[in-house]
């Protein structure tokens, strides 16, 4: 089961030719010609997916489903109803020419009509978004590849300090475990409601002697097995003294871009930057790409090497002699999380 957080098709606007009208493939029309915008007010409605694979995907019909009866965009629907995103733009904040502010949208047909709309980045009610390209007619997007990031609030070492996560810009130079200090390449940040998956990891102020730290549930952690440094998603660690669930109200989560996979130190623990999966950068929208490795050319052979040996939660939980993952923390493991180390003998 994997949650998806949309806005409601009747909370937004088109200016110009529909942008999520309810077709088969998007508007190409809307291109060059057209924006839209949130009512002011509007938030992003969690959906609960049940799914047999790790992505969203335009050609799955059969099996992904709604998990349970859900009213959306004013309409209620069955259980197993079929959805899937039917089309994607891309598109960025009206009269913007960053491209780290590009964001996929993704219209969403729930049941025979488009009802909801997704995002790989951050929209905001009241904002307005102007459409620059089609992304595609049939895509696909990792559910849990927006996660993987340092709620806001957080901060992160700097070469001038401690500076909270939201405050940072490219060019910041960031103190890492490995290299010294390295330029921030790109920064994007999303709000979501902190629900499920979505309900960031809390590591209280006396846990390892760090100060209050707040992650996604698959933001890697370094850690020690057996006497061997290795990354392992934060949910992982959620039951050790300290170390909780935090659900309620929204949370905003940031990406940190650097040169390499780097060790980051956030709140005196240390974090991994963004590093895409493989099967996550290919269904990363062709424009993200290429910005990105404009920004950090190694990203043009594929996802960086991993800075640590990587160990799924429940193995890094075995190797520990601890049990399963804590009741209500969801194993929603995609290829982006699947390589594993062996730790120690």
């Amino acid at each position: 089961m994997a949650t998806l957080y949309l806005w409601q098709r009747a909370d937004i606007t088109s200016f110009g030719p529909d942008v999520f009208s309810d077709t088969q493939d998007a508007n190409g029309g809307a291109v060059g010609n057209s924006s839209f915008t949130i009512a002011p007010g509007a938030s992003a409605v969690p959906v609960e997916v049940t799914d047999n694979e790790a992505f969203f995907n335009n050609s799955d019909t059969s099996s992904q489903v709604l998990t349970g009866a859900t009213v959306f965009n004013g309409t209620s629907f069955a259980a197993n109803t079929a959805i899937k995103p039917e089309y994607a733009y891309v598109v960025r904040p009206a009269g913007s020419t960053d491209p780290g502010e590009r964001i996929t949208v993704y219209g969403v047909k729930i049941g025979n009509h488009i009802e909801g709309v997704a995002s790989d980045g951050p929209l905001v009610p009241g904002v307005s978004y102007e459409v620059i390209l089609i992304s595609g007619n049939s895509p696909a997007a990792a559910y849990s590849g927006l996660y993987v990031c340092f709620a806001e609030g957080t901060r992160i070492l700097t070469e001038t300090g401690g500076q909270t996560v939201e405050n940072l810009r490219p060019g910041c130079r960031l103190a890492t475990a490995d290299h010294g200090l390295q330029p921030l390449r790109w920064i994007v940040g999303r709000r979501v409601i902190a629900q499920g998956p979505a309900a960031p990891v809390v590591f209280a102020p006396d846990e390892q002697g760090g100060k209050r730290l707040m992650v996604s549930q698959q933001h890697r952690m370094v850690e020690t097995c057996k006497g061997q440094e290795i990354l392992v998603a934060a949910k992982a660690l959620v039951g050790r003294p300290g170390v909780t669930i935090q659900s309620g109200g929204t949370v905003a989560y940031y990406h940190l871009l650097m040169d390499r996979h780097e060790i980051l130190f956030a709140e005196g623990r240390r974090a991994e930057s963004f590093n895409p999966g493989a099967e996550a950068w290919k269904n990363l929208a062709p424009a993200t790409r290429a910005d990105l490795q404009t920004l950090c050319p190694r990203l043009a052979s594929g996802p960086f090497d991993m800075a640590r040996p990587v160990l799924g939660p429940n193995a890094w939980r075995r190797q520990m002699g601890l049990g399963p993952l804590c009741p209500g923390v969801q194993d929603m493991r995609t290829s982006a999380y699947e390589s594993v180390a062996v730790c120690g003998p």
